[in-house]
């Protein structure tokens, strides 16, 4: 059985019937009220298809947020950023900075929630507008409204959790930009956790250190991305889910980082990434991951370290199984009703 709770919000996964028993358990020692099948939660659409999928979606929060902010109307568009778009630097002349008319972090602030639930595709670009929170222009606050033009045009998409038999129970993938901060020039980072191929765990955030190379930056989000895995498997376990045994295959794009981690970080070259090597290196030999290369065009964390052209948005962000969900349900709906027709005939003839 499972049990979450945020406040006083309380979601139970179980048979029923043994949900009925817990309620009741509850009941002797607190005032609650059964809502039934979840349907809404913290601001999310929970649309539930028993033994196919889960969808997780945020329509109506993404509809307030642009009538809050007047773009109800707005012109919508592809992506939530211009193909290559590189960020600028802070403005720090006084007087085009922090303007109390732009309501900027507001509305980065309920960008930020959307990325947290159901939105990994908004990561990259929601990070790099959070680097203006203290001096904010207004050139940042129309790239702000950008990203809330484009939730409006897709606002019936949402996280997809499909029913998989996957052998690979968990997998991730990491990726860097190299020196993308033009203040300090270090890179950001961008990890993806998959549970039997559904989008789990998603992050982009800029590194702390500068890397004087690709290696080292891809380094540094490979070794951030192994923390999470080791963190990640252990919950899998503790929760029962089998076939975690096998190694966790961690997919990099940099062959030399690849390459380091291989020989424990005895290389002149990057030997001061050796401690970042040895770390990831430790986990590979316990048989608990594995540091897989994965070609560029193919890594599902590149989302989150670059802004991507329209096209190629589009098919990474359908990778994360982030989709619309009208459409996939009724996609679904249609295959599960044709199967039951399918059956029904077989039992027939039988």
């Amino acid at each position: 059985m499972f049990l979450t709770v945020y406040v006083d919000d309380i979601i139970i996964a179980k048979i029923p019937n043994d949900i009925e028993e817990v309620i009741l358990q509850l009941a002797d020692w607190f005032k609650l009220k059964d809502l039934g099948r979840v349907r809404h939660l913290l601001g999310m659409e929970v649309n539930y298809m028993p033994g196919r999928m889960v969808c997780l979606s945020q329509t109506a929060y993404i509809e307030r947020l642009a009538d809050k902010f007047g773009l109800q109307s707005a012109r919508s568009v592809r992506s939530p950023q211009f193909h290559h778009e590189k960020p600028t630097k802070i403005e720090t002349e006084l007087t085009k900075i922090n303007d109390p008319a732009l309501p900027y972090k507001e509305i980065v602030g309920s960008l930020q929630y959307l990325v947290a639930c159901t939105r990994p595709d908004l990561a990259h670009v929601v990070r790099n507008l959070g680097r203006y929170m203290s001096a904010y222009s207004i050139e940042n606050y129309r790239a702000a409204q950008r990203v809330v033009r484009y939730a409006l045009a897709t606002k019936n998409m949402g996280l997809v959790y499909r029913v998989n038999s996957e052998s690979v129970v968990m997998d991730a993938f990491c990726d860097a930009d190299h020196q993308s901060c033009p203040e300090t020039s270090r890179s950001v980072t961008g990890y993806l956790l998959r549970l039997h191929g559904n989008t789990w765990m998603w992050k982009s955030h800029g590194q702390r250190r500068v890397t004087e190379d690709t290696c080292s930056s891809e380094l540094v989000a490979c070794c951030e991305c192994t923390k999470m895995v080791v963190w990640a498997r252990e919950l899998v376990l503790e929760l029962g889910f089998s076939g975690q045994e096998l190694q966790v295959p961690i997919h990099c794009d940099n062959q030399s980082a690849i390459a380091v981690v291989a020989c424990n970080g005895n290389t002149s070259r990057v030997r001061h990434m050796a401690k970042h090597a040895r770390f990831i290196n430790e986990y590979i030999q316990a048989k608990e991951l594995d540091l897989v290369y994965v070609q560029s065009a193919e890594n599902l964390a590149d989302i989150f370290t670059k802004a991507l052209g329209p096209a190629e948005f589009e098919r990474q962000r359908s990778r994360l199984n982030v989709e619309d969900v009208p459409s996939t349900w009724a996609k679904v709906a249609a295959s599960a009703r044709e199967h039951a027709v399918v059956k029904d005939v077989e039992m027939e003839e039988a």
